[in-house]
Formats: C-alpha cells, sequence, structure tokens
C-alpha cells in the first residue's frame, strides 16, 4: 500500500539543496508513529532533515503512512525533480505530494497555478464579467529508488 505525504513546495526544494554532496545517496523514510518523514543524506558526513507531522503546523498539507517505509535515492535524481522550477513558481505552488509505491517508486507531484500569458484572452462569466484564469497544473516526476547491493548480489 503507498504511503504519501504533501509539504510546502519551497520548504521540499530547501531539503533537498541542504543535503547536497555530488554523488550521494538520500534516504527518505516515513514513520507513522511519531509521523515524521526523514530526509538523510550520507557523503562526506551525515545530515539528516526531520518534518514532524503535526496537524496545527502549516508546513504539512496531508500525511498517510500506516508502515514504517525508507528508500534510497540519488541526490542528483531528487534535486530534479525542484532544481529548474522557478522559485516563484514554487513559492506559489499549492505544494508537493511525495507518494513512494510498490518497490519504492517515488512520484513527486508540484500543483502549480498556472497564469495566462500576457495578452491573452480572459474569459466572460454570463453576465459579462471578465474571470480571472488561473489553471492548476501538476508537474509530476518519478525516481526509482536504487538497489540494494545485497539484492544485486542475489540476483
Amino acid at each position: 500500500m503507498p504511503v504519501s505525504f504533501a509539504v510546502k513546495s519551497t520548504a521540499l526544494k530547501e531539503a533537498i539543496e541542504d543535503l547536497e554532496w555530488p554523488g550521494s545517496s538520500i534516504q527518505l523514510s516515513l514513520n507513522p508513529d511519531p509521523p515524521v518523514v526523514t530526509f538523510r543524506g550520507e557523503g562526506h558526513g551525515d545530515l539528516q532533515i526531520d518534518f514532524f507531522y503535526n496537524a496545527e503546523s502549516d508546513l504539512f498539507i496531508a500525511f498517510q503512512c500506516d508502515h514504517y517505509v525508507s528508500y534510497r535515492y540519488k541526490y542528483k535524481f531528487l534535486h530534479a525533480t525542484t532544481a529548474n522550477i522557478p522559485s516563484g513558481v514554487l513559492k506559489d505552488s499549492r505544494g508537493s505530494k511525495l507518494t513512494i509505491g510498490t518497490g519504492g517508486l517515488l512520484k513527486i507531484q508540484h500543483l502549480v497555478s498556472v497564469r495566462p500569458a500576457p495578452g491573452q484572452q480572459q474569459p466572460v462569466d454570463p453576465s459579462g464579467n471578465k474571470q480571472p484564469q488561473n489553471r492548476i497544473s501538476y508537474i509530476e516526476f518519478f525516481v526509482k529508488p536504487e538497489e540494494d547491493d545485497e539484492e544485486t548480489n542475489d540476483s
């Protein structure tokens, strides 16, 4: 059964950037009790960033986890999921949802508002008033987990 959480996009981007070590891996763990998401970087040293779930906090939008899961992902692939999205888009976004599915496949969805291009005609409602046309769109990434050495040797 997949586990997921949704957080502010800027917090996700900052956490991933803080864990930067060239060629390193990031361990992503979700624990239901206490409810926490942990990003752990291992490289020239260890750095761990914990997002503790609290319904009163504005960091989390959602947290769905009924069992402990933990997978390692290449830093360069996690970084690519936020690196080329302009900071203004992430700041105005409605959040980022991360889902860990079967076999550790990580799906990252950024929910963003897309403004109409300058000069694009705005729709008119039945009473003749122009309606603002901000559309909601998803930007999705999929990241495969690293294979454990033990699994590779057993194949």
